[in-house]
């Protein structure tokens, strides 16, 4: 893939050779664009090194351009990389910006554009920012989050570039991503357009005494990358009900509405409190289907020694989905997950039953296998339907499967 890579004027620009050489060794031709903020952090050198090509100056009226080089450079791409992206950069792509050879490219340019902030993180939060990363997405931009961790000025918090694998991650779904509109950097679905979505995703924990718990394996990847895709094509609002999950992933979910649990408990009360507000619900979590009583006390390793065993009561947990399947209003739609373990006629048999019971408008299947599932980046997906043949999406990541589930759930007929 032919890749043009933009450096902004964040400290971070320094880990940017990095990025050069991962994509040249992955067999990417790669030409950078240095900005006059990136300038103080890499050198022209260093770029022109490990990419094999010449730097393009980020004055547009530098000696070194020729007639028209930011369209040529932008018919050239196939796709593009900001790395390092600061508040300033983005306000000004936000507002059409046309002052350097950087932002004048992106202006001529119609294909995958992908951006890896990177700032303080009372910067990443200010609601100036955020907008202009709202009106950016909504464009169709992808967006490599910045991650928790110590930034340069020595503070704490979401601000952090991206990790490499992650922003390449990302680079190669946006590259993978095809619009219906092969000259609209839009993937607006009617469906979900305008929509409130409400995403339940991460796993479920339950209490074995004050101190132990017993938790799934589910990691909120799945539940992230359909955020990420409905925010995308065009939702009025996201909101997501999450679980335990780690730092990495929850920094993924920070621009949207957050609320949290724990057990089936404190799930089924959010969800008493969120549901009668969304259009559409997608029940991406792994919710458990039984929950312990827990001790009153530690279980202590004398007392598991002494009897050799300790017995613990276990209950089911009702089944929370089919609750609000039976409440949901005519215009609402409930979209359902099942992780199954077996074969793919016993897969696709038993979620079709649990669509069924669960009054779902749809139901999501991903097989538990090696390498597919929880905890993992890929994933494979059966969507069933009433009356509709089921279709089958991937093996592929969770971000590239993300928006083919909604194309196939709520694009045009």
């Amino acid at each position: 893939m032919r890749i043009c890579l933009g450096i902004s004027g964040s400290i971070a620009a320094y880990r940017s050779a990095d990025v050069v050489k991962r994509l040249v060794a992955e067999g990417h031709e790669v030409r950078c664009v240095l900005t006059e903020g990136g300038k103080h952090f890499v050198t022209e050198k260093v770029l022109e090194t490990f990419s094999g090509n010449r730097v393009l100056s980020s004055n547009l009226f530098d000696a070194s351009h020729f007639a028209t080089d930011h369209i040529a450079a932008a018919r050239w791409a196939e796709s593009f990389l900001i790395y390092g992206a600061t508040a300033n950069f983005l306000g000004r792509l936000a507002a059409g910006l046309g002052d350097d050879f950087l932002t004048l490219q992106l202006l001529a340019f119609r294909g995958p554009v992908t951006i890896a902030p990177a700032m303080n993180p009372d910067m990443w939060t200010n609601p100036i920012v955020a907008a202009n990363c709202r009106k950016l997405r909504e464009i169709g931009y992808h967006f490599a989050e910045p991650i928790a961790g110590i930034v340069a000025c020595g503070e704490e918090g979401v601000g952090h570039v991206a990790t490499d694998d992650e922003i390449l991650k990302i680079l190669g779904n946006a590259g993978a991503a095809k619009s219906k509109d092969a000259d609209s950097l839009s993937f607006s679905l009617p469906g979900i357009q305008g929509k409130r979505v409400l995403i339940s995703a991460g796993p479920m924990r339950t209490a074995l005494d004050p101190v132990r718990f017993v938790q799934n394996r589910s990691s909120g990847k799945m539940g992230l990358a359909l955020a990420r895709a409905c925010e995308q094509a065009g939702a009025a609002e996201v909101i997501v009900l999450l679980g335990p999950v780690s730092s990495e992933i929850r920094a993924g979910f920070s621009r949207f509405t957050i609320k949290n649990y724990d057990g089936p408990k404190d799930y089924e009360a959010s969800m008493d409190f969120l549901f009668a507000n969304c259009d559409i619900f997608f029940s991406a979590a792994a919710v458990l289907d039984f929950e312990s009583q827990p001790a009153a006390k530690k279980i202590e390793r004398a007392e598991l020694e002494r009897l050799g065993k300790i017995e613990m009561e276990i209950r089911s947990v009702p089944d929370i989905v089919a609750k609000f399947g039976a409440l949901k209003s005519k215009t609402q739609r409930v979209i359902a997950f099942a992780a199954e373990s077996g074969t793919e006629i016993e897969i696709l048999k038993r979620a079709e039953s649990k669509m069924k019971k669960k009054n779902a408008d749809a139901m999501i299947a991903n097989p538990v296998w090696p390498g597919l599932g929880p905890e993992s980046d890929t994933n494979q997906v059966w969507i069933l339907r009433p009356g509709v043949p089921t279709v089958k999406i991937g093996p592929a990541t969770k971000e590239s499967i993300s928006l083919p589930i909604l194309q196939t759930l709520f694009g045009e007929k």
